[in-house]
């Protein structure tokens, strides 16, 4: 069934009653605001549900939004027993509770392109048949290790992960998700535009994440620290510089020089002075004494 495009806002169960056989439904591109009843539990044989861009604007992709997707698929009635399709595309979702999709045990295909998730995280054995997830254009800046090592064992049968054109900050946060790709590169698709959006050392940036050796990955702290001891060193330099220029100085400035040259197989002494006028003895005379 296609109810598609139809500015639809409010939805009750009773309204699609009588199609016991229904095996895909299409609400996409509406403006719904409230969902009574449990919508998708009068139809067993479900396959597939497109959801794509069909709550309103307004709701802004708000708790009420969430909280409608976790109702029609967590607590359904429905056992869902034959649904292997889920798309639920550009709803601004920026969360999602971790069991959400948990009552699905033949979904094959997820897809959540489009929205504001900054990670997905989900309960242990929620996709024990998917093998394709699309993550792809949300808000994701950081995968974790604990989200890494999720979706190492969560996807057992997983073949492809789209994850690109997320704003990802590649730093040393960023180093086992990095490994995580070039492990599973087979996995990952459009690694063309999964790249670094900013990245630590900046001559990262814009590197595909397929072709970033983790091992290069830094923080901002590493940073400080390596200047730090750079300013350090500079200073030191400055200081000894100081030292050596005082110590020419006050050589320089003594009044009695001495210099000793040798040559033609003699040496002498030259002693560098000057005379004054003493004052007078009994007789009268005056002597120049040399200082």
């Amino acid at each position: 069934m296609n109810i598609s495009h139809n500015a639809i806002s409010s939805l009750h169960a009773d309204a699609l009653r009588g199609l016991p056989r229904l095996e895909v439904l299409d609400l996409s591109f509406n403006k719904i605001e409230t969902i009574e009843g449990d919508l998708l539990g009068r139809f067993p044989l479900l396959r597939q549900v497109f959801l794509n861009r069909a709550f309103s604007s307004a709701l802004n992709g708000s708790t009420d939004v969430i909280n409608m997707v976790y109702r029609l698929f967590r607590e359904s009635s429905n056992k869902f027993d034959h649904l292997e399709e889920v798309h639920l595309d550009s709803n601004l979702l920026n969360n999602l509770p971790p069991d959400t999709f948990c009552k699905l045990p033949t979904l094959t295909t997820l897809s959540l392109k489009g929205n504001r998730l900054r990670s997905f995280r989900f309960d242990n054995n929620c996709f024990p048949v998917l093998n394709r997830l699309d993550l792809s254009r949300n808000h994701i800046n950081y995968v974790s290790t604990e989200v890494v090592n999720l979706w190492d064992v969560g996807f057992p049968v997983l073949e492809e992960l789209d994850v690109s054109e997320n704003p990802f900050v590649c730093d040393c946060h960023m180093k086992d998700f990095v490994k995580f790709v070039w492990k599973e590169k087979d996995v990952f698709i459009n690694d063309e535009d999964t790249f670094c959006m900013t990245a630590i050392p900046s001559d990262l940036t814009n590197e595909g994440l397929a072709h970033v050796d983790a091992n290069q990955l830094r923080c901002a702290g590493d940073i400080d620290a390596n200047l730090h001891s750079v300013y350090l060193l500079v200073a030191l330099a400055l200081i000894g510089l100081l030292l050596v220029v005082a110590c020419f100085v006050y050589r320089s400035g003594t009044s009695l020089l001495t210099k000793t040259f040798s040559g033609g197989g003699s040496k002498f002494t030259v002693v560098g002075g000057y005379h004054k006028l003493s004052g007078a003895d009994q007789e009268g005379a005056v002597h120049a004494e040399f200082v």
